[in-house]
């Protein structure tokens, strides 16, 4: 079996939730992948959906205790990444006249959604800490010695 769409931890590297994508021109998680697609380092045309999405399969099943939540994330910028490389292929609506203008590029909401999703990542890390913290406190076997 190729290594290909099995997560980190069964190669021998990384965090053991994060499926590492492995494409040609890229490998790591889709959320630096995403990332690089908005600062236009990767063009989105060069992105194999279907390779992304057979991968995610492959991770699926190897994940047999998966974190609901962290599927359903992924789903989310897997979609949106979708959605982004499928308005970009359509025609512009002949029809749409003056509207076209009206109509944001759907990386923009990428951007928000990347934005939004950092601002909770910072928020889980510092919350992590803080009990990391507080663990160390109300832990410290010298503490009781001393009292």
């Amino acid at each position: 079996m190729t290594t290909e769409g099995v997560p980190a931890s069964e190669t021998g590297a990384g965090d053991s939730l994060t499926l590492t994508l492995r494409l040609e021109g890229f490998e790591g998680p889709l959320d630096l992948l995403l990332h690089l697609i908005k600062r236009e380092e990767i063009d989105i045309w060069n992105i194999p959906i279907a390779q992304i999405t057979e991968q995610y399969l492959q991770y699926l099943q190897v994940m047999k205790d998966l974190n609901i939540n962290l599927a359903g994330e992924w789903l989310v910028m897997a979609a949106t990444l979708i959605y982004i490389k499928s308005r970009m292929l359509l025609p512009p609506d002949p029809a749409g006249g003056a509207q076209e203008e009206l109509v944001e590029d759907p990386r923009t909401e990428l951007v928000y959604q990347l934005l939004e999703h950092q601002k909770f990542k910072n928020a889980a890390q510092m919350l992590y800490t803080r009990q990391e913290v507080e663990n160390a406190v109300w832990n410290n076997p010298r503490k009781r010695r001393e009292k």
